[in-house]
């Protein structure tokens, strides 16, 4: 017996179109973080409570060392998010390729 399988590709490219929010929100998220960060040290001034602040105190990292390390992880982030989203594109691609080759194959 013949069964067949239907997919729902409008859906799939929806479902899939969310990536670009997702990837549109952690690029965003790490330029404000950019943004923040390249303003705190004019907006700390100077003296030795700033240079603490800043560049850390007693062998502990400062907002310095600690924010690159957070703009590192959001970028890392970020270049993940964009490949699942193009994998989930490129599966619907790929499906409909199917769809398209089944449908001359069978019709």
């Amino acid at each position: 017996m013949e069964e067949r399988i239907e997919v729902d590709l409008d859906a799939l490219r929806d479902a899939a179109s969310y990536g670009d929010e997702v990837c549109d929100g952690i690029a965003s998220f790490g330029a404000r973080l950019k943004d923040i960060l390249g303003r705190l040290p004019e907006a700390c001034g100077t003296g030795k409570p700033a240079e603490q602040f800043l560049g850390g105190s007693n062998g502990e990292p400062g907002v310095e060392e600690s924010g690159n390390a957070t703009v590192e992880a959001t970028d890392g982030v970020h270049q993940s998010a964009v490949v699942v989203r193009d994998a989930e594109l490129d599966i619907v691609n790929m499906l409909e390729q199917a769809e398209e080759a089944s449908a001359w194959g069978f019709d």
